[in-house]
């Protein structure tokens, strides 16, 4: 699966509704009421893949994500940095 079609246009709402520009973070985009830790699943939910998908995208390195026992979870910074950068590689 190409990195650049995991933000899906129908999650482009859900994204800006639950992100906003933070200033005082030199506007980087946050979320909003949010835990600092999704699980796979829910992850998987936010950008439209399979936990599947998203467990290979940390295992390859792609998502930063951690283990804990044997399941993967992910820092919402660390989220907020791949969705930007997927953003700027899918802006034309």
């Amino acid at each position: 699966m190409d990195d650049k079609n995991c933000l899906h246009e129908s999650n482009v709402m859900l994204f800006s509704t639950q992100m906003s520009l933070h200033p005082e973070n030199g506007g980087v985009m946050v979320f909003e009421d949010m835990q600092s830790i999704l699980k796979t699943r829910d992850l998987a939910i936010l950008l439209d893949l399979s936990p599947d998908a998203v467990n290979d995208m940390a295992r390859r390195g792609r998502l930063k994500g951690f283990k804990s026992g044997n399941q993967w979870r992910f820092r919402r910074r660390d989220v907020e940095r791949y969705i930007e950068r997927m953003r700027k590689l899918a802006s034309p």
